[in-house]
């Protein structure tokens, strides 16, 4: 019999087989090329638009002398595919970043950068600009909350903190006037630390809060006065001088060890804790009413010093330097005439209920100090044996330790 031409049903439906099997394996491949062109022409969208503004802005600094302050201002001169980015940061040099670009309505980022952002004329940010980044990004919702509410945030975790780049976790401290300062910061987890004195990140151009003279600060739960004001530190006095059970834990070793009635151990004056300025075997009656050679007015050698130190180790730690009054102080900053302290204004410089140490000794006297009476008036001369004198301490902190 004669065969017919063409091609029996059986290898139809073979060759279909084999045109579906390469369909199934040629389509994703494809596909694949025609997106990855699309990205590919995507990001030279992206770029061309990048280049563009680097452009505009070159012409801005030949027609002004100086780099635009506004990047959204600019006259940009881009044809091609609508391109929108926000454009984050420009470095002194003209350079730009540019991140969240899409094209259209399809986010584009550039996989040859670590941040994912397009860089011109720029390199890649170190983690202390990140957290410089962060910072100044805090700041600006810090001072926006305290500009509508009148106060600083108490927990700045519920700000909108417009902030794109890495992760940043810093300890922060939001100041009174909305400004903050961060330390141990960490980018992804990588110690990050400032070459500032402190330490610390400042943001806001801070400016400490101004005290005046007799203002009450609290520090470690302890109230004390204000008598000295700079720009980044304050001098207080203590409110209270130290107790007698504080002057006998500070003192320990050097609590009037030569008075016959009180032997080791604190004068308890109302509560309040006496001490000998400064004795020895031959300095010091029980009163302290004489002095005998080997006594010193020197606040260097003087056993309040040793209590004076011991309280500020464990109770002010903070303090830049902690000492007594001066006589100075008293009379000139302070208000005091040359002998007393009873102007309303100051009337918190003394108390009925004691007497305290001053460090400032008498001139041509090498047995006496100034002292403040429970009257307000300042003695003349308070001899160095006296035990019924207190120990008001004086410490000088830094305003952001308070």
């Amino acid at each position: 019999m004669k065969r017919k031409n063409g091609f029996t049903l059986i290898e139809l439906i073979a060759v279909l087989v084999i045109l579906a099997i390469l369909a199934l394996i040629v389509t994703p491949l494809v596909m694949n090329i025609i997106r990855k062109a699309r990205i590919s022409a995507d990001k030279r969208s992206v770029d061309a638009y990048g280049r563009s503004v680097e452009l505009a802005i070159a012409t801005h600094l030949l027609d002004t002398g100086a780099f635009p302050t506004d990047l959204n201002s600019l006259t940009v001169e881009y044809t091609g595919k609508t391109v929108s980015c926000n454009i984050m940061q420009m470095k002194e040099n003209g350079g730009i970043y540019l991140s969240e670009c899409s094209v259209g309505t399809k986010e584009v980022k550039d996989s040859s950068t670590e941040d994912g952002w397009y860089h011109y004329g720029t390199r890649d940010l170190t983690n202390e600009e990140y957290v410089v980044m962060y910072g100044d990004a805090l700041k600006t919702a810090s001072l926006a909350y305290f500009n509508t509410n009148g106060n600083p945030v108490e927990d700045y975790g519920t700000l909108t903190i417009d902030y794109k780049g890495k992760p940043v976790a810093c300890e922060v401290t939001v100041n009174y006037d909305g400004s903050i300062y961060m330390t141990k910061c960490k980018v992804n987890n990588v110690d990050v630390t400032s070459d500032t004195e402190d330490g610390y990140y400042h943001y806001g151009e801070i400016t400490f809060r101004p005290y005046n003279i007799g203002d009450q600060v609290s520090y470690n739960n302890v109230d004390y006065y204000v008598i000295k004001d700079t720009d980044s530190n304050v001098t207080l006095l203590k409110a209270e001088p130290l107790t007698v059970a504080e002057v006998n834990q500070y003192g320990a070793g050097h609590v009037n060890r030569y008075t016959s009635d009180s032997v080791g151990t604190a004068y308890n004056l109302n509560g309040y804790g006496g001490m000998a300025y400064y004795t020895s075997e031959t300095c010091g009656s029980p009163n302290g009413s004489y002095v005998d050679t080997g006594c010193t007015t020197d606040y260097a050698q003087s056993e309040v010093k040793y209590a004076v130190d011991a309280w500020k180790t464990a109770q002010a730690p903070q303090a830049l330097e902690a000492r007594l009054i001066t006589y100075e102080e008293l009379t000139t900053d302070l208000g005091c005439s040359s002998s007393y302290c009873t102007n309303s204004s100051n009337s918190w410089l003394y108390n009925s209920n004691y007497g305290y140490w001053t460090m400032s000794s008498l001139k041509n006297e090498a047995s006496a100090v100034y002292g403040v009476r429970n009257d307000g008036g300042i003695s003349n001369y308070v001899t160095v044996g006296n035990y019924r004198y207190v120990v008001r301490p004086v410490i000088t902190i830094s305003k952001s330790s308070i």
